[in-house]
């Protein structure tokens, strides 16, 4: 059985609108303490690896799939790691991304990459696509599947990796994808709105060769103006 593994970099890039602040005022009118604090606008994202044989949704009440990741190895905020690659099952490891901010006008997160899941020895890329598809086992492709309220399920399906017309998967390579979006006119980080489950999966067919496969992508976390 021939496998290959890859180890996936991640860059977790945002932009902050500002810091908080907090100053206090004395006066002495009627031996009295004025204090005074003002708490400018933020916005914050963060990244945290699951476990092996975590389910994928921990701690994102909003995504419904409960499937666990099953790579061997445990993730972390900068590195995936999918092991062995098999034509005979499809390997899933996982993320939590959360967002918030203190007022109204939501965010958009967006992914990209440096490229495809590529073997530079032998100069071969596991096939992957711009548009969300399914995946199936033995026909080799790779990709990230998200999932939380703030994510369209229209697009990026929902539910089991592998089956019909659920969970779907692509990779941002050229152009960036929308991973998720919140036009709300409430604060984000709040219940389950700003946390997004994001799922790697990928499979190989008999004739991908073995040998290490690596890639990198970016995540950049926009506040709406």
């Amino acid at each position: 059985m021939k496998k290959s593994f890859l180890i996936i970099t991640l860059t977790a890039v945002f932009f902050p609108l500002f810091t908080i602040r907090a100053f206090s005022q004395s006066a002495t009118t009627s031996g009295t303490l004025q204090t005074k604090v003002t708490i400018e606008k933020s916005f914050t994202f963060s990244i945290s690896g699951l476990k092996n044989n975590e389910f994928v949704n921990l701690g994102n009440k909003g995504c419904t799939n409960s499937e666990k990741t099953n790579s061997g190895y445990n993730a972390s905020s900068s590195k995936i790691d999918f092991g062995n690659l098999s034509f005979s099952k499809i390997n899933i490891s996982g993320q939590v991304i959360k967002i918030t901010r203190n007022e109204p006008g939501g965010y958009t997160l967006l992914a990209s990459s440096s490229g495809y899941l590529r073997n530079a020895k032998k100069s071969f890329d596991i096939p992957s696509s711009k548009e969300p598809s399914v995946i199936t086992t033995g026909n080799a492709f790779f990709g990230i599947h998200p999932c939380g309220r703030d994510v369209d399920s229209m697009v990026w399906g929902q539910g089991k990796t592998g089956i019909k017309n659920q969970a779907k998967y692509a990779w941002p390579y050229k152009t960036s994808l929308v991973v998720a979006k919140n036009n709300g006119t409430g604060l984000i980080g709040e219940g389950e709105e700003g946390v997004i489950s994001l799922e790697y999966g990928s499979t190989i067919s008999k004739n991908t060769p073995s040998g290490a496969y690596t890639t990198s992508i970016i995540f950049t976390a926009l506040p709406n103006f």
